[in-house]
């Protein structure tokens, strides 16, 4: 938990420092082989969608919400039988 938590900060101090100090479109030479570069992504993981029209964020939010709530109901439920609490791998 604490390493995700310093990752996830970590990420959102580097999205700060880069949106307050590089301009949009420009590019820091970090290495010979990595440059920092400023975009910004309209669209969801590695731009998929971003030319969709904006429908994108609101369609794969209603999935994310709609598998969470599965995935609740389902821990509130709780272990009903012998079989649900079986890994594949056990004889």
């Amino acid at each position: 938990m604490g390493s995700a938590a310093l990752l996830l900060s970590l990420d959102q101090i580097v999205k700060w420092v880069v949106a307050t100090n590089l301009p949009s479109g420009e590019a820091v030479a970090v290495t010979t082989w990595f440059n920092l570069v400023h975009v910004l992504n309209p669209g969801a993981a590695f731009s998929f969608l971003a030319d969709a029209g904006g429908w994108q964020r609101h369609a794969l939010s209603a999935v994310g919400v709609a598998v969470s709530a599965t995935l609740a109901v389902l821990l509130w439920r709780g272990v009903r039988n012998r079989l649900e609490t079986r890994s594949p791998t056990s004889a």
